[in-house]
C-alpha cells in the first residue's frame, strides 16, 4: 500500500514539472467532473482521466495550437474528445467505438463551441462523415495494441479516398506497449514520411505521396 502510494505521488510530481500546477489544478477538478459524466453516460472508466493530466495529449494540443495553421482535422479513437476539442481548426471530427463516450464528447462540445462532429466507427471503416481532404489525421493510444500488417490495412483504407498531409501516432515510449511502430515507410508505402516533431510519447509525421503512387 505504502508503495503504491509513493508512485502515485511521484507520478503527480512528474505531471507538475512536465507542464505547470495551473494546468495540473485544473486537470484534478475536470476529473472529478468527468467522474461525475460517467455515472449519466456510461462510458468506459480510463476516459475519466482529462488531457491536463496525460502530457502527451496536453502537448500534442499546445504544439499543434502554437506551430501548425491547419484547417481541417480528424481524430480516431477520440475518446471525449479532450484533444480535438482543443484544436484550433474549422472542421474537425473525432471516431470512437463507444456511442456512450461519443454521447457524451458532444455534450461537453456543445458547452464549449460545437464545432465538432463524432462518428461512431472503426479505424479504416470510417471513411463516411471525414473530409476528403485532412491537414491532420490523429492515432493515438490505441496503435500500439494493432500489429502492423493490421495497421497497413487499415491507414491504406483511410489513404485511398481521404487526403491527408500529416499524421500524429504513438511514439517511441511505453514499456507495457505491444507493438511499437517506428518503421513507418513500410506502414504507408505509397508515401514520404518525413518527422516534423516528436516527444517521447508522439510523433507527427508530414505525409507526400510518392510521384511514382499518383492516380
Amino acid at each position: 500500500m505504502k508503495n503504491s502510494l509513493n508512485e502515485r505521488l511521484k507520478a503527480h510530481g512528474n505531471l507538475i514539472k512536465q507542464q505547470n500546477l495551473f494546468v495540473y489544478i485544473k486537470g484534478v477538478f475536470r476529473r472529478w467532473y468527468y467522474i461525475h459524466l460517467q455515472k449519466k453516460f456510461k462510458f468506459d472508466n480510463w476516459h475519466v482521466i482529462p488531457y491536463e493530466l496525460r502530457p502527451y495529449a496536453w502537448y500534442l494540443v499546445h504544439y499543434i495550437n502554437n506551430h501548425m495553421n491547419i484547417k481541417s482535422v480528424a481524430e480516431i479513437g477520440c475518446g471525449l474528445g479532450d484533444i480535438i476539442r482543443n484544436i484550433s481548426a474549422n472542421y474537425k471530427t473525432g471516431v470512437d467505438l463507444s456511442q456512450e463516450v461519443l454521447n457524451c464528447a458532444s455534450f461537453l462540445d456543445h458547452k464549449k463551441s460545437g464545432k465538432c462532429k463524432f462518428k461512431k466507427g472503426v479505424f479504416g471503416k470510417v471513411i463516411n462523415g471525414i473530409p476528403e481532404e485532412l491537414d491532420l489525421l490523429i492515432t493515438v493510444n490505441f496503435i500500439h495494441n494493432i500489429p502492423e500488417d493490421t495497421l497497413k490495412i487499415s491507414y491504406a483504407d483511410i489513404l485511398k479516398k481521404v487526403k491527408v498531409q500529416n499524421i500524429i501516432v504513438d511514439g517511441k515510449s511505453g514499456k507495457n506497449y505491444k507493438y511499437h511502430h517506428m518503421h513507418w515507410s513500410r506502414i504507408v508505402p505509397g508515401y514520404n514520411v518525413t518527422v516534423i516533431w516528436n516527444s517521447e510519447d508522439v510523433t507527427l509525421y508530414r505525409l507526400e505521396r510518392k510521384n511514382n503512387e499518383l492516380d
